[in-house]
């Protein structure tokens, strides 16, 4: 089900009711803003997502369903090696900011702060969320945030988990301009009752490959002007 492209819509055009609360409840978020990801069609009762985003004053919203057999396993803790939240349950978006930069991107530009990735998870031996930012493909500058200053929400589900996040603008070190678009990847990481990271797949690529190495096959994430919603929509 490989995407090129996300619509990121309008907080209040794909809120069921007039406005969304990152509290792992998916239900105040309309049903059709949701895009349906697997790497594997016979895989999609086991490993899947179903994946929307969206943009309000104050950040980027996000919002992921798991299907997950063993949902919420994660052990590694976020006050040790926070650089390792991958290795797990987890979800990891990433972003180029600036859409002046260049594809294929220059050897001088890998470290642009305009290149941000961002690993969430829960650290699941204390029930504890928590996100990890850091910019460039050097992977340094990192941010890291638990608890209620992760901005993030988990639960648990009758088919795997749901996970609810609310970015600040300030940690996306840039604010677009509705009508803009932003290049952009995601990676889904699912992770055994044992803990250990196993399955996993890549969206909104243009390209296969390793989308943490290279920004090179990232797709794209265009941020709905709000006239422009139902058309978004149905085209989805």
């Amino acid at each position: 089900t490989r995407h090129e492209h996300l619509s990121i819509f309008p907080a209040a055009a794909v809120a069921a009711s007039g406005k969304i609360a990152v509290d792992g409840d998916l239900s105040d978020w309309k049903r059709d803003a949701f895009i349906f990801l697997c790497a594997d069609p016979q895989l999609r009762d086991v490993y899947a997502v179903r994946f929307a985003a969206a943009y309000d004053d104050q950040g980027l919203l996000l919002a992921a369903e798991y299907t997950d057999p063993t949902p919420l396993v994660n052990h590694t803790d976020p006050g040790i090696e926070p650089e390792k939240g991958w290795n797990g349950d987890a979800l990891q978006v990433r972003f180029i900011t600036d859409p002046r930069l260049p594809r294929p991107l220059p050897t001088e530009l890998r470290g642009s702060d305009k290149i941000v990735h961002f690993t969430m998870w829960e650290f699941s031996d204390q029930q504890l969320p928590a996100l990890h930012a850091c910019y460039g493909l050097t992977y340094d500058r990192a941010v890291v945030k638990t608890g209620a200053a992760s901005g993030l929400a988990f639960r648990k589900t009758a088919t795997g988990y749901t996970l609810e996040a609310r970015i600040p603008w300030e940690l996306l070190k840039a604010r677009p301009a509705p009508g803009e678009t932003w290049r952009m990847t995601l990676q889904a990481l699912f992770s055994g009752a044992d803990g250990k990271a196993g399955h996993n797949f890549f969206d909104f690529i243009s390209s296969v490959g390793f989308q943490y190495q290279t920004v090179d096959g990232w797709g794209d994430a265009t941020f709905v002007k709000p006239a422009e919603v139902a058309t978004a929509l149905d085209r989805k």
